[in-house]
Parts: C-alpha cells; sequence; structure tokens
C-alpha cells in the first residue's frame, strides 16, 4: 500500500493489522536484539545456549507466521525493518565467526531464509 507521498505505508491494514505488526515489532526487539548481545557477551556456555535457543525460536515463530516474501506478503512493512538488522548480514556473521551460531536450514526455517 502506498501513502498520500506515494511511498510505502510501513503499518499497513487494518486497525488489527496494524497492532500485531507493533507486537511482532517489539517481540523481535526483545527477544532477538537482546538475545543476540546475550549469546555474544556471556562466557558461559549454559547463557550462551539459552540465548542461542532464544533467537532459534524467534526466528521459527517468525518463519512459522511469515508469508513471503515479506512478513506480510507482497507489501514491505516494519515488521521486515524491524528484523532484517538481527536476521541478515554481518550481525549473524559475527555470531558465526565469534560463537560458531547459525540458523540451520531446516523445514522449520525455511521462511526465513526465504525471507
Amino acid at each position: 500500500a502506498m501513502n498520500d507521498d506515494n511511498g510505502p505505508v510501513l503499518l499497513p491494514g487494518p486497525p488489527s493489522q496494524r497492532a500485531n505488526a507493533r507486537m511482532w515489532t517489539d517481540k523481535f526487539n526483545n527477544d532477538i536484539c537482546s538475545s543476540f548481545y546475550s549469546l555474544l557477551l556471556k562466557q558461559d556456555k549454559e547463557g550462551q545456549e539459552s540465548a542461542a535457543e532464544k533467537i532459534l525460536s524467534s526466528l521459527r515463530e517468525f518463519a512459522k507466521h511469515c508469508k513471503g516474501p515479506f512478513f506480510y506478503g507482497e507489501e514491505f512493512t516494519m515488521v521486515d525493518i524491524a528484523i532484517a538488522p538481527w536476521a541478515v548480514g554481518l550481525r549473524m556473521d559475527v555470531l558465526k565467526h565469534y560463537r560458531d551460531f547459525e540458523v540451520p536450514r531446516t523445514g522449520e526455517y525455511a521462511m526465513y531464509w526465504e525471507w
């Protein structure tokens, strides 16, 4: 959807969908962002494993609800903006390098990898 300025509407749809988008955005910020830093900074194996599982759990949930190619289908929204910095690119490279953490390439993460 486009707004009056011909740009994308980052919170599209009816109020219920906009509220849902805010919920997902908060979830990613709380679960993935904080767990990323916990995984990176924790020195104990148990703390690292807990943070890694929280990231994977959030990404499984993302994959389960992602319609593709973006979270809500054809529209790029705030949900995509919220997860992008944590799900792709250098941050995941950092986790791979320092903690040997990778998102598995299994069916339960298929929509994450497609996204």
